[in-house]
Parts: C-alpha cells; structure tokens; sequence
C-alpha cells in the first residue's frame, strides 16, 4: 500500500475517532467501546504514520548530506 494511502487513511480514521469521542464526551469512553480489531488497526496505523515520517526524514537528510557544498578559498588556498 503506498504510504500516501496509509496517511490519508490514518488521517480519516484519526479524524473519526476524534469526533466520536467529542461525542461520547471523552476518547476513554469511545476507545472502550471500540472492538480490539479496531483497536489494534489505530495501532498499526500510527505505526505506519511513524514509519512515514522516518522515511521523510531520511530522505531530507539523504538530500542535505549529498549536496555538495561550495568550498570556501580560505580555507582551500591555492
């Protein structure tokens, strides 16, 4: 599944829950009344949310550390 599915779906399911628990007046309330399938599925979700950003950040950092820089002439004199 590619990770911009996974996002937006971790993102709905986020917006979801979040609404619900308004609803029910507190997030222990609706989470107690949620099945462990779904349970475990919020679960999995942040985890591939983490997994996202670490991969956002390795990449970014992969770009910075390729860059090449300019090298300055004092300290490279001729």
């Amino acid at each position: 599944m590619p990770l911009s599915i996974t996002s937006t779906k971790y993102g709905r399911l986020v917006q979801h829950l979040h609404i619900s628990a308004m609803k029910a007046g507190s997030s222990k309330i609706t989470k107690g009344r949620l099945p462990p399938e779904t349970l475990e599925l919020i679960r999995q979700l942040r985890i591939a949310a983490v997994m996202v950003k670490a991969a956002e950040a390795r990449r970014e950092l992969r770009k910075v550390l390729l860059t090449p820089t300019v090298a300055s002439p004092i300290s490279n004199p001729r």
